[in-house]
């Protein structure tokens, strides 16, 4: 059986299926074989191969088994034994089938969860250049909001001065013009300076109310602006997961498919191989029955279709 790994005289079936363990040395040969292939995961003929092999070892099951069944067919009296190496085998050899094709497997889940986490890492990289930019923004207000401080308690005090300079200088014209009524430009002055304390006063107090107020605007507005870049990047790294969770499935989705074509095609080749039986059988018994119908003993007349089939008779042969 060119397909397979193995292939077993056709004289010594019976003696390998009959015993119990019998099929230990052409197991043994399998694992061989797929213990000592070099894989090559870099190339596509590379990895090609390695699935090949793993598509041996399955074949390698099937023509072995389909040598028990053969035997099981005309065997009555062992066919328990003969089932139960075919099922240790069938057992050992799906285990090898997924020894032969370990390799090419890890390599697909490892080339999947690369792919998930560049797209993760990508994800996460842009968020935290957001990030960065929100809290540079931050800064600058707050910045500005001190410059502001600043101005205001400048113009404050040039303010204050001014008002003390303008009234020195209106209490030295009353006093130089109107000396006579000097205590009554003296109660003005102290009504005009009791005014002007009040008005600052209240200035004072709008500037301190509008300060307070612009740091309560501001701070507002970094923890707004920080509470969006922590959802960006929470909802970067939501995104990434489900990328990387689809990857993973894709790679499960894509296995399963080529399991299941793999078990179809095996399947059809099992059915092609019956059909091949029986039309030869069928051969058989008909050359068979001739030999009777002509007066030859059934026995010889078996024997003598086995020799035809064989092509042990010179000169003669059956056409299938």
């Amino acid at each position: 059986m060119s397909t397979a790994l193995v292939e077993i005289q056709q004289e010594n079936v019976l003696t390998i299926f009959s015993s119990v363990n019998g099929l230990d040395p052409v197991i043994d040969e399998i694992k061989s074989l797929v213990e000592d292939f070099e894989h090559d995961l870099s190339t596509g003929a590379g990895r090609k191969r390695t699935a090949s092999l793993a598509n041996k070892v399955a074949k390698s099951k099937v023509y072995m088994d389909e040598l028990g069944k053969d035997l099981v067919a005309g065997w009555k009296s062992k066919a328990k034994v003969v089932d139960a190496e075919r099922k240790r085998m069938r057992e050992t050899l799906d285990e090898l089938k997924q020894v032969a094709r370990k390799p090419l497997t890890d390599w697909e889940a490892e080339q999947a969860a690369i792919e998930a986490e560049k797209l993760a890492k990508e994800a996460t990289e842009k968020l935290a250049a957001e990030f960065a930019a929100d809290q540079e923004i931050a800064l600058l207000l707050d910045e500005k909001f001190d410059r502001e401080i600043s101005e205001a308690k400048a113009k404050a005090e040039q303010a204050r001065i001014d008002r003390e300079e303008a009234m020195k200088h209106q209490a030295a014209e009353a006093a130089r013009i109107k000396a006579e009524q000097k205590a009554a430009a003296e109660v003005a002055r102290v009504e005009r300076e009791k005014q002007q304390a009040i008005d600052r006063e209240i200035q004072a107090r709008a500037n301190e109310a509008k300060a307070k107020q612009d740091a309560i605007d501001a701070k507002e507005r970094a923890k707004y602006e920080a509470e969006q870049a922590e959802q960006r990047r929470i909802l970067a790294e939501q995104k990434a997961a489900r990328d990387k969770d689809q990857a993973w499935e894709s790679a499960r989705l894509a296995e399963l498919k080529r399991q299941q074509d793999e078990a179809a095609r095996i399947k059809r080749e099992e059915a092609a191989r019956e059909a091949d039986k029986r039309h030869t059988d069928s051969v058989k018994t008909d050359a068979m029955n001739d030999f009777i119908a002509i007066g030859v003993d059934p026995a010889n007349a078996r024997l003598a279709v086995r020799a035809l089939a064989a092509g042990k008779i010179r000169k003669a042969g059956i056409n299938f």
